[in-house]
């Protein structure tokens, strides 16, 4: 293991549950879980003599587990679809080889691609007035928990770990605490999906026009939240170095 490590998943598909097909989002699921994972047969250590597979990087994964954490937007029967093909195939699952990774320098790079990746996703955002719902709390009003102040935010979480790799090696209790306001911004939006889903479709029709709220499914903020999310996993790797 000395000179590797492992690299975390991949970003999740967007998927839209009611334009895209069944048959694209079982696609697509499986082919992000297979890009991710793999039976340990393939290449994880095993030794009968001492019980079996040796998880060095990590494991055994559950399907069910980790298609739950990543696609609860899916509607129940469908997962249980994928869950039961995903199953048929093996039961305990190894982290794919090809996210065994060398070790070396290179987290910087990745924290920034992921910085690259929310930064594009923040370009489609179109807040709502903050005159709207009166003084009810956004998410009374089927809105998710994001305005204006969270967007400044993360905007400025950003600016904090965009700094040169030397000056944010220097800073690293601010990029530490920036990463993790990235976190917990991420958490709060799929809190909201969760509980949720697309019922606050209608609202952004409502409040923002029926366009701007096709942008901004329920999809859309987990793609976000999974857009934070990956930035506080590549910023703790890279402060970890």
């Amino acid at each position: 293991m000395s000179g590797l490590k492992l690299g975390p998943v991949t970003t999740t598909p967007f998927i839209d549950v009611d334009e895209d097909s069944e048959d694209d989002i079982r696609e697509r699921v499986k082919d992000w879980f297979l890009e991710n994972f793999e039976d340990p047969a393939h290449s994880t250590p095993h030794d009968s003599a001492e019980g079996g597979y040796h998880w060095i990087w990590g494991g055994p994964h559950d399907v069910r587990e980790v298609l739950d954490d990543h696609f609860f937007e899916i509607p129940s029967d469908l997962l249980e679809e994928i869950i039961d093909e995903l199953e048929a195939m093996a039961v305990d699952w190894a982290p794919h080889e090809d996210r065994i990774i060398p070790d070396d320098d290179d987290s910087y790079e990745q924290l920034q691609v992921a910085l690259d990746e929310v930064a594009d996703l923040l370009k489609d955002i179109q807040l709502p007035s903050p005159m709207i719902g009166g003084n009810g709390p956004p998410e009374e009003i089927g809105l998710p928990p994001y305005g204006e102040e969270e967007n400044e935010r993360i905007r400025e979480a950003m600016a904090v770990l965009r700094q040169p790799r030397e000056r944010l090696i220097a800073n690293r209790q601010a990029g530490l605490h920036a990463a993790n306001q990235l976190r917990t911004t991420g958490q709060k939006l799929m809190d909201f999906c969760q509980r949720h889903g697309e019922t606050f479709a209608e609202n952004f029709a409502s409040q923002l026009g029926k366009r701007a709220a096709d942008s901004l499914t329920a999809g859309f903020w987990l793609k976000l939240a999974g857009g934070l999310f990956a930035v506080y996993e590549m910023a703790k790797m890279f402060f970890a170095g």
